[in-house]
Formats: structure tokens, sequence, C-alpha cells
């Protein structure tokens, strides 16, 4: 069995989250965290396959199963086996007394088909700022149902470029594949250093004025003062209240809180501290996409191929080399015996095989439609160049 029809890590990237179930939108934690900081809306988890769900098969692919001839069976599914076509798993169906052969035709939607067959999403690249993203399509598939790559790329790439408008100090009109960061949630770093200036004028201002009302204090109390009595001395207490008040405010706006040498106001170093510990975050967060992105789980239709690869692994182990093909021979025109072909497969949970007359016309695969979208990104995809994938004619 040539190993390169299936991909040799398939069983542990299958294993690994073998049993797991997917939470709901309220506990999608990336989604979550990237919406409130950058204003960016991720789409919910729960919504990112809904056009990419075919009524001839399911999430990311569409199928069809047809009857075939007993010739040529193994090292026939897998991966990319036949040209036009991205899987093939055949097997033995038992209808009553008989086993049918059968090949279930599988097209993953919403990929691009180069020279090289199917090409999975290209996340090329050091850092998440150097991977090209791609944007998604509307397309019509070959059955002429309306699907859409859009709602997948808008979760898998849009927080990327979300992330990197943050890093950079703004995300105010960052939109990516027709999904933007509304006016209102946008988050623009450049308002900490506007507000932290707003409480250095304002320390700044008690700290002058209550120098001069200082000096209206103190002029208002000398023998020699122009002006003097009870109500002289009702102003002056005022007075006084107010420069206590304006340095008080001084000592709350500038106290530096253990930090020798440290300026401005307390209020100004903290909105400072936390722009940078935003931006650091934004940093970090680009990080966790681009280990995303590098990871075997980022591209969905990669996933399926995993997911794939077991199942034609399991068929053959557990259906196609279970089931023995042997010929007989029964009486004919004029006396002579025809032969026939019967297989015997074991029934599920016992140890002998049981008799299936295997009746299985030929089949020709249909024409391959020309029905693929073709992905576009933040580089647009024309199909000009079908050896790469921002180039591939679309299926």
């Amino acid at each position: 069995m040539p190993e390169e029809r299936y991909d040799p890590t398939s069983k542990e990237h299958v294993d690994k989250y073998e049993g797991g179930t997917a939470k709901g939108d309220e506990d999608d934690v990336w989604a979550n965290v990237v919406s409130h900081v950058t204003g960016y809306p991720v789409p919910k988890r729960s919504t990112v396959f809904e056009k990419l769900r075919s009524d001839h098969g399911g999430m990311l692919f569409r199928m069809d199963i047809k009857n075939r001839s007993l010739q040529d069976v193994l090292e026939k599914s897998g991966f990319e086996m036949q040209s036009g076509q991205d899987y093939d798993i055949w097997f033995f169906d038992q209808n009553g007394s008989s086993a049918q052969l059968k090949q279930a035709r599988i097209v993953f939607e919403g990929t691009v088909h180069g020279d090289d067959g199917v090409e999975f999403a290209d996340t090329s690249g050091e850092s998440a700022g150097e991977i090209a993203v791609s944007a998604g399509n509307d397309f019509t598939d070959y059955n002429d149902q309306k699907l859409s790559t859009i709602g997948l790329a808008q979760y898998m790439n849009g927080p990327r470029n979300a992330l990197i408008a943050l890093y950079n100090g703004n995300t105010e009109g960052m939109s990516f594949n027709g999904l933007s960061v509304p006016t209102a949630s946008a988050v623009d770093l450049s308002s900490f250093d506007r507000t932290a200036e707003s409480f250095d004028r304002a320390a700044k201002f008690f700290k002058d004025h209550a120098v001069v009302i200082k000096g209206w204090e103190d002029a208002l109390g000398k023998e020699d003062a122009s002006w003097k009595g009870e109500a002289a001395d009702v102003f002056r207490s005022l007075i006084k209240k107010v420069r206590e008040n304006y340095e008080g405010y001084v000592d709350t706006f500038t106290g530096s809180g253990g930090q020798e040498g440290a300026t401005g106001t307390v209020y100004a170093r903290a909105l400072a501290e936390g722009k940078q510990e935003l931006r650091d975050a934004a940093q970090e967060l680009l990080e966790a996409w681009f280990t995303w992105a590098k990871s075997a789980y980022f591209d969905p239709h990669r996933v399926l191929r995993y997911v794939l690869d077991e199942l034609g692994r399991w068929s053959e182990a557990n259906n196609i080399t279970k089931t023995k093909i042997y010929t007989t021979t029964y009486p004919g025109y004029m006396g002579h015996r025809a032969p026939r072909s019967t297989a015997r497969a074991p029934r599920p949970g016992s140890a002998r095989p049981i008799r299936r007359t295997a009746t299985c016309p030929t089949w020709s695969p249909g024409r391959r439609s020309a029905k693929r979208p073709y992905a576009s990104g933040a580089r647009a995809r024309t199909p000009t160049s079908a050896n790469r994938r921002h180039g591939s004619s679309p299926r």
C-alpha cells in the first residue's frame, strides 16, 4: 500500500482531537479576545461553515457514490488518486445476500486546484505579517449550489489583519473580506497619548495657579493690605482653601508612586503603560495566530484530508482486504458453464465469511466540473497561472 496515498501523520492529527466537541460561541476565547482588543467582529464559530456545507456531501466537500467493478480495487483509495478528483474511497456494501463494490468520489468545496492538485492554504513566511492571507469568494459548485468561503476566511484571516492594525496603532477603518471594524469599536493607541497629555495639562494648570493664588493669599494677609476687615478675612480664607485644593490636586496628579525620577502625572504614566501592554498583547496574539497558521489544523480542508485518510485506511484494513473474491460457474447456453464473480466478506460480529454475489457494472467518472471557486486574498487571484495558489483555475 503506497503510503503517499495517505498522509503519514493523519492518524496522529486525528487522534489528537478524537472525541473532541467544539464548544459554543461564548467559549470561543480566541474570537472573544480579538474582538475585545481590536474591535474586529470575528464571526461566530457556529456560522463559519454555514455556506460551505454541500447538499450533496457535508461541510467542506461534496460527494457521490457509484457502483464499480471488481477490477483494480486495491490501491485505488486515497488523496488525488484520479485526475480531477480530490479523494476516492472504495468499499464493499452489503445488500442482502450480495456485496456491491462502490466508489465514493469526494471533491473539496472551496479549494484551488493547480497543476499539482489541491492547494491548501499557503502560510509560507517567517512571521504573521509575511504570510499573504487569502480572502474568500461566493461560488456555484458542480450541482449549481451557491456556496461561499467568505465566512471561513473572515474567521481564519481577519483577526490577523485586525491585530496587525492594532499593533501599528489604530484599527479604525480596518476591513477584511467585507467585514469591518465599526467606528465606535475601533481602538486608537494614540488616544492613550492624548488622554495622558490632558492629565498633564490639568496638573500643570493646578500647579501654576496654586502659585498665583498663594500670592493673592499672602497679599491679603499683609499689614499694609489695601483690603482689611471681616469681609477680607472671609475672602482670604476662601482663597486659602482653593490654594490647598490645587496643591492637593498637584500632589495627586504628580505622585511618583515610588519611582524616583518619574515624570508626568501618575495617570499619564499609567496610560503609557496600558498602551504598551495592549501593543504587547497584539504582538503575542499575532504570534499565537502564526503558530496556528503553521500547524496542521489551520486549513480545515487539510484536516478533512486527514480524516478521510483514516477512513480510507480503515476501509482497506477492515472492508476491502477482508472481502474474498473468487469465481464459480453456472450452467449456461447449450450446456456451457459461464463464470460468475462472488465476494465473501466477514459478517459483523462473526469470523465466518458469508457469500455475496458481486454485481458490479462498470462506470466511468464524469467530466470534472469547472465551477470550483478560486480563492482570492489580500492579493487578487485570477486564473492566469494554474501552478500558483493565487492563480489556479477555479473549481
